[in-house]
């Protein structure tokens, strides 16, 4: 749904006054909610969320001019499904960036993943952190991508009590949470190597 210019909407339906249908996602007859989404110019991407079988890991394509959806069949491995993943765009990468969500029983996860719409392929960037000093993953988190390096940093749940810890960035291989960058440049948690 988005909202129309004036609050006076013509059309009949279930949703609150003032908005009106853009269109209807594919294959979620049933509906589909906690998805985390970006907007880049007039497309919106929905990455993730709960259907009514559980979270997903679909990822849908708006277009918000022409209310046509279609759902993006990746090629090669797929992240688990997810609801609520906190979901950026990298301009430099021309990809979809996703940050944890959590899963069907409730438990966060801490990794970090790329789509990249074009190929329509998943990649993985950092697997789960682990340990005291990892990035906390509650499903209230935002990401965010700094320009033009493309460091990405977790803004942590916002009724987190301290304030240390209220972002992590990812840097060569390593989260730093803010208490730990305000240290200086030894702190911080080494991902394992992958490789």
């Amino acid at each position: 749904f988005v909202p129309t210019r004036s609050r006076a909407t013509k059309q009949p339906g279930p949703w609150p006054s003032g908005w009106r249908r853009s269109g209807l996602l594919p294959g979620v007859a049933g509906g589909l909610s906690e998805a985390g989404g970006v907007q880049l110019d007039r497309t919106l991407w929905l990455v993730g969320g709960r259907t009514a079988d559980g979270p997903t890991t679909a990822v849908y394509r708006v277009d918000l001019g022409d209310g046509s959806a279609e759902v993006v069949v990746p090629a090669g491995a797929v992240p688990a499904g997810r609801t609520s993943p906190a979901v950026a765009y990298d301009p430099a990468g021309r990809r979809l960036l996703v940050y944890g969500g959590l899963d069907s029983y409730g438990r966060g996860s801490t990794e970090v993943w790329a789509f990249d719409p074009a190929a329509r392929a998943w990649s993985l960037l950092a697997p789960p952190c682990t340990g005291d000093s990892c990035t906390p993953a509650t499903g209230h988190e935002m990401l965010t991508v700094s320009r033009p390096g493309g460091t990405l940093s977790v803004v942590a749940d916002p009724l987190t009590t301290n304030p240390a810890t209220a972002s992590w960035t990812l840097a060569e291989g390593s989260w730093q949470s803010a208490g730990e960058r305000a240290a200086g440049p030894s702190a911080g948690v080494e991902l394992p190597d992958e490789s």
